[in-house]
């Protein structure tokens, strides 16, 4: 022939091909899909030669192919394809296939950091990071005309009324002196007694204030009437609205007869909580009170926020075991020119604390954070010493971080079922009592009351079980 070219020299010249063809860079391995593009497109044309030659079609040989290398890297990896594809296109001379684009998938935005999350280097809170972050609001201004004369809470009212609206909870504890008991009981020594202003069947006033001559003590007793029940209507729309209220009197208040009143506690989830001061340090005096409340904790005896403490013995305080200071009269010329009653107007200092404790308590497990002021107290005297006590509770929660989510976490679902009642002893107990044994301790029985605050009292009544 006059090419010389034969099938037999045509494949030797193919198995040679095979055999030294090698990739085009020595730093590059080839992958199996690569290789075999390249054999297949020489094997092709060499086949096409041998056909053209002798008409017939040559026979096939087997293709030899190269085991897979992993990759070593992405970038290798990468930088193989790149080069596979150059070198098919340098032999056969026509483009590859194009691949789909790779897209890369978009990653999710990192959540907002938590409140108790605290940055090692104290980094500043964004607003967003510090929008789930619950804070008590501050107690609003008490209110008292003995504070200054735009405290008023008669001349003021509609002021009033936008503060006690913009706030969670609110104690009231409107002015006593007209509704008192004492003015009943005789005096000895004094020849001008003071006389009863109200009664069970006229808790307004007497008919005899109508008379000219009592025209002064008249007024008095009608402001003392008006305070009452704007005080008691103020707690019914509060519980309406689930909002936690006190409203403290004396325990023998003739305010009670009223008809906003017996409306107040009739109602459900309404709480009438007895207590002597003499049992909250440092009162020492037997002064008979009442806390009305829709907040149970309050008047439950195994709370620690209990307000339910009782003096059982009228000369001796169940407290500190010692002989109740007596409610001296100061007498001048046949009339009381000061009442015993003088001085006990203001809490004492236990009682704020525990009952500011069971109010904030209170503004937490019903997630009240959204008013403008978390308390306001009204009749609360010069000091106002509950209102201290609510904020320095408050500002505790606030500055301790874990402290307010310890609060709620404490705070369960609110009962207006009232206290649980102890369950008696099971009578193996009793049995066990009964031969004198030392009982065991259990949660469902109460060995020893609350309200002694006193540790050596304690230990002796501990020794005695």
């Amino acid at each position: 022939m006059e090419s010389g070219i034969t099938p037999e020299s045509s494949k030797a010249e193919f198995s040679q091909i095979g055999k030294t063809s090698r990739p085009l860079s020595s730093d590059l391995h080839y992958d199996s899909f690569s290789e075999t593009s390249v054999k297949k497109n020489v094997f092709v044309g060499v086949m096409r030669s041998i056909s053209s030659v002798s008409g017939e079609p040559p026979e096939e040989s087997p293709l030899k192919f190269r085991r897979k290398l992993p990759d070593r890297s992405p970038k290798r990896a990468s930088q193989e394809s790149t080069c596979n594809v150059r070198s098919i296109v340098s032999v056969s001379g026509e483009p590859p296939e194009e691949s789909p684009p790779k897209v890369r998938r978009k990653l999710p935005a990192p959540l907002p950091k938590k409140a108790s999350q605290a940055s090692p280097c104290n980094e500043v809170p964004s607003e967003s990071e510090g929008a789930d972050t619950k804070v008590i609001p501050q107690p609003a201004e008490p209110w008292d005309k003995l504070r200054g004369d735009q405290f008023d809470v008669i001349d003021n009212e509609s002021t009033l009324d936008e503060v006690v609206s913009d706030s969670a909870s609110l104690h009231l504890g409107p002015n006593c002196g007209t509704f008192t008991r004492a003015r009943e009981r005789p005096i000895p020594g004094v020849r001008n007694s003071p006389l009863p202003l109200r009664s069970n069947d006229h808790p307004e006033g007497l008919p005899y204030l109508a008379q000219p001559r009592w025209k002064r003590m008249r007024e008095r007793v009608e402001r003392d009437t008006y305070m009452a029940k704007s005080a008691a209507r103020r707690c019914i729309n509060f519980l309406k609205a689930g909002l936690p209220f006190t409203l403290e009197h004396p325990g023998n208040s003739i305010a009670r007869e009223l008809k906003e009143w017996q409306e107040l506690v009739a109602l459900d989830g309404v709480f009438i909580i007895e207590h002597h001061h003499c049992m909250f340090s440092p009162c020492l005096k037997r002064k008979f009170q009442i806390v009305i409340t829709n907040i149970p904790s309050l008047a439950d005896p195994l709370s620690s926020n209990s307000l339910n403490r009782t003096c059982s013995d009228r000369k001796v305080c169940s407290r500190t075991k010692c002989p109740h200071e007596a409610f001296t009269h100061e007498i001048k010329d046949g009339w009381v020119s000061k009442f015993g009653t003088a001085g006990t107007a203001e809490y004492p200092e236990e009682l704020c604390e525990v009952q500011a404790k069971g109010i904030v308590e209170a503004i937490v497990e019903r997630a009240l954070f959204n008013f403008k002021f978390s308390f306001v107290e009204v009749f609360s005297g010069p000091n106002a010493p509950l209102t201290e006590a609510v904020k320095k509770y408050i500002n505790v929660l606030n500055n301790s971080g874990p402290g307010l989510d310890l609060a709620l976490k404490r705070s369960g679902p609110s009962s207006s079922k009232g206290p649980v009642p102890l369950q008696p002893p099971k009578w193996s107990s009793l049995e066990s009592r009964a031969t004198g044994l030392q009982p065991k301790w259990n949660s469902n029985f109460q060995l020893i009351k609350d309200g002694l605050n006193d540790p050596w009292e304690h230990l002796a009544r501990a020794k005695s079980l």
